[in-house]
């Protein structure tokens, strides 16, 4: 450290307070700011583009520090300032929710010992850090303005409890743990210069299910099954999977893609899914895998769709240049007969003769780079019925 200097009254004027000024020789410093405890943390460091103005503490040495900035022989540097407004508080309790309604109630236990972590939404900085008393209370200050999520760690002896419902009632009682920056975490809240939120709290329960089911179904609507399914209630929970099988398959196996929870709700919520790949007969059973936001779940009960056999085949691409694919899907053993005709009805070629195959599916691809451009009709005989496809041809 080079030296230091008390602020005070600037020579020369009638009440500029805040002054300071040190003779130093060439090199490279940095100034750091030692603020007595008067309730004020550093305003946005280099703002409005006027260096004789704005405020020069960028933390880059420390806290309240300013960045490095080099000094020459005869030059005068008296730009840097440091600028401060009041802090911002904030605070509340931890408390364990035996009704598990979401709300603070008298006769319920508070929770010690409990790590708070005030963090920056941008960075993820922990900007702050409290610790609950013994009453479940805590406090923090000197926090700067800007958007800060609130992360809460529970003691060991606390790790079989989960949230419980989120924003359920009056801030100064509900919970606000919504798991919005991860589990444990609340959405974002805006600090202002003097503010005090004392209404950020966390409540707990012992082992909650994630949800309570209402009810599931499932039904043939149209060329797919459609799975909906309802919740009475919500806690952490993140999202649901539709698991499948079919017939006589010993496990479930997840259909694509996710359907996104609520994830806190002390009201009825519905949910659907609707599942295309349905062309083969037989019975199909389903159940919803519901996953919280730590990675457990739950499963509901099983519903079933009995499915006609239905035989299909496309043609993709259509229009096609050089290559094309004729996807098969048979639902039964199944003798086809697949012929190409151009527009005067002339066969151009025999895709399959007669030929028997084994329920499923299958993909045939078509070399079409010997067909001059135009509209092709593919005849396709199925055990007997006929069914007619234009395939198109493209230079």
């Amino acid at each position: 450290m080079f030296g230091s200097k008390f602020t005070g009254h600037k020579p020369g004027t009638p009440s500029d307070d805040g002054y300071w000024k040190f003779c130093v020789p060439p090199g490279t410093y940095y100034v750091n700011v030692d603020m007595p405890p008067l309730g004020l943390v550093r305003v946005r460091p280099n703002a409005g583009g006027d260096p004789n103005r704005d405020s020069d503490l960028t933390n880059a040495n420390g806290p309240m520090s300013t960045s490095n900035f080099t000094v020459f022989s005869g030059q005068m540097k008296c730009d840097i300032g440091a600028g401060f407004y009041p802090m911002a508080t904030t605070g509340n309790t931890v408390w364990i929710d035996e009704n598990l309604n979401g709300l603070q109630e008298g006769n319920e236990q508070n929770v010690e010992g409990v790590i708070v972590e005030a963090r920056n939404t941008q960075t993820n900085e922990v900007l702050a850090t409290s610790l609950t008393d013994h009453n479940g209370n805590y406090e923090m200050d000197y926090l700067e303005r800007g958007g800060v999520y609130f992360r809460f760690e529970l003691p060991s002896d606390y790790q079989s409890y989960s949230p419980t419902i989120a924003r359920n009632g009056q801030d100064n009682i509900d919970s606000d743990v919504d798991g919005t920056y991860g589990p444990g975490t609340t959405r974002m809240f805006i600090m202002e210069p003097s503010m005090a939120n004392m209404d950020i709290d966390f409540g707990i329960a012992q082992s909650p299910l994630p949800v309570d089911w209402l009810n599931i179904s499932a039904k043939k609507v149209e060329d797919h099954h459609l799975i909906s399914w309802a919740t009475a209630r919500e806690v952490n929970a993140s999202h649901y999977v539709v698991e499948r099988k079919r017939n006589n398959e010993t496990n479930f196996t997840a259909l694509p893609g996710e359907v996104k929870a609520k994830g806190y709700s002390n009201k009825r919520e519905d949910y659907n899914y609707a599942d295309k790949d349905v062309a083969l007969g037989g019975i199909y059973v389903y159940r919803v895998k519901q996953v919280d936001t730590d990675g457990k779940y739950t499963y509901s009960n099983e519903v079933s769709v009995v499915q006609n056999a239905v035989s299909s085949i496309d043609i993709y691409p259509n229009p096609a240049k050089g290559m094309t694919n004729m996807n098969i899907q048979l639902a039964a053993e199944t003798t086809l007969d697949i012929r190409i005709y151009d527009n005067a009805g002339a066969l151009i070629r025999s895709i399959k003769s007669n030929e028997t195959m084994e329920r499923g599916s299958y993909t045939e691809t078509l070399n079409i780079s010997g067909l001059t451009s135009g509209v092709y009709n593919v005849q396709i005989d199925m055990n007997g019925e006929l069914i007619q496809k234009k395939l198109i041809v493209v230079d």
